[in-house]
């Protein structure tokens, strides 16, 4: 479970893609075949970005598998676990079926307003969501000023990255 806080008086939105509503959303055919897919996630680009722009990395960025479609512990509904900044490829299939799944469920991701959720921070605003089953990024309307946000996770299990 995260939670956040907005700090600072400057209103950010917070886009969250569920990832139960895209699983439930493809094909029964589509459903299977993911399920039997794992996938390579990364952290090493963002990673790469932050010291090419001359920022502190927080910690060393780790590379790991994981199942394409995961079942979540406590509810037992399954999600697809993908997310464009840090899944790089499906493993077991060649590039470009790995390219094109991906692209398509990056797709749904960042375009299916049918699985989105908008949070509009304001001063003292909290909100809540299982990391677990979530894509989430914030709208970077805020610029000249940084996000300033607390974050807090929850762990009871072994991470799934």
């Amino acid at each position: 479970m995260n939670f956040m806080e907005l700090e600072c008086s400057k209103e950010v939105i917070l886009m969250i893609t569920y990832s139960y509503a895209l699983y439930s959303s493809l094909s029964p055919g589509m459903q299977v075949y993911l399920e039997g897919l794992t996938a390579l996630h990364s952290a090493v680009t963002q990673a790469d970005g932050y010291r090419a722009a001359g920022l502190h990395v927080r910690r060393e960025p780790v590379e790991s598998v994981h199942p394409v479609v995961r079942v979540h512990p406590a509810t037992g509904w399954k999600s697809v676990h993908v997310n464009p900044g840090f899944t790089l490829r499906i493993l077991g299939v060649p590039k470009p079926e790995s390219d094109t799944i991906l692209n398509f469920l990056f797709h749904q991701i960042a375009d299916n307003v049918d699985f989105h959720v908008r949070f509009q921070w304001e001063p003292n605003s909290v909100a809540f969501w299982d990391d677990r089953i979530v894509t989430h990024t914030a709208t970077f309307d805020f610029w000249p000023h940084s996000p300033c946000a607390q974050s807090y996770a929850s762990w009871r299990e072994t991470r799934v990255c």
